[in-house]
């Protein structure tokens, strides 16, 4: 990840998906059981077979994880991007 935000980011979730031939889809959660595969089934919903979508997380100071939170809050920054 060549942006130094992006790059200091505690995680980096994506999923994409592509025709070649044959349709090509991957994700990877970054740690985040489940939130690659979340943004997957979005891409998948929204029908685009062009798109790559990744939401970075970042925690200001003494910050937690949010638990069950952090994939609502993974999922709405997702779709606004692909509105």
């Amino acid at each position: 990840l060549s942006d130094k935000k992006i790059a200091a980011a505690k995680h980096n979730v994506f999923a994409y998906r592509y025709m070649d031939g044959q349709e090509v889809i991957a994700e990877h959660d970054d740690d985040q059981t489940g939130a690659g595969s979340n943004l997957e089934v979005l891409l998948e919903q929204c029908g685009d077979k062009g798109a790559f979508i990744m939401v970075s997380i970042f925690f200001v100071g003494k910050g937690s994880e949010f638990d069950s939170e952090r994939f609502h809050s993974i999922k709405r920054a997702a779709k606004c991007l692909l509105e």
